[in-house]
């Protein structure tokens, strides 16, 4: 909940516990899925080293328990956060390795994430038109989760403004606002609930 509401710090706080309380247990996919999240709100925090060492944590603790939805999320975080850090050759690898294991699951809900990062890359390498499609993909995907489409549709105006292509960038921007807008609308309802 406090994840949720914005605040990091309690987050983290939480976050620790419920993972030493996993790692107590033994609980390995639970401690994957905590230390992951610890990730996560270090990412949010700018703490990049942080991340990625919570990132290689959970990959690591994945690999021992064999489960693919955690090791695509790992690998998946693991690129987003080499992305941000402009480690690209990591990026590329930890984001092809996420979409291969994802088709060869038959996880499609995994593969849109990992394909917003490639498609980060693409931008990165200055192949608009592969990147264009990729964050298109994600957003027509009727399997892309809310904050993915945002992200998406963001990152896809953003390609269009440096694109030089004022009026797709502001339609974008204003179509990201829109999913933005319906995202925090329904969390605003579900706390009430």
């Amino acid at each position: 909940a406090y994840y949720r509401m914005g605040d990091a710090d309690k987050s983290v706080f939480f976050f620790q516990q419920a993972a030493d309380e996993a790692r107590n247990l033994g609980a390995k996919n639970d401690l994957v899925r905590w230390v992951l999240a610890l990730g996560l709100v270090s990412q949010e925090m700018n703490q990049t080293a942080a991340a990625e060492d919570y990132y290689k944590q959970s990959l690591a603790l994945a690999q021992q328990s064999g489960d693919k939805g955690d090791l695509v999320d790992a690998m998946t975080a693991l690129a987003a956060i080499s992305v941000e850090q402009q480690n690209w050759d990591q990026a590329i690898r930890y984001s092809q390795q996420a979409i291969g294991l994802c088709r060869s699951d038959g996880d499609r809900t995994g593969e849109l994430d990992a394909l917003l990062v490639e498609g980060k890359i693409a931008a990165h390498q200055n192949d608009v038109v592969r990147a264009g499609q990729l964050f298109r993909e994600v957003v027509a995907d009727p399997q892309s989760e809310v904050p993915l489409k945002w992200e998406a549709q963001e990152s896809l105006a953003e390609l269009y403004e440096d694109e030089h292509h004022p009026s797709d960038a502001a339609r974008q921007y204003k179509l990201a606002l829109a999913t933005f807008e319906s995202a925090r609308s329904s969390l605003h309802e579900e706390e009430f609930r």
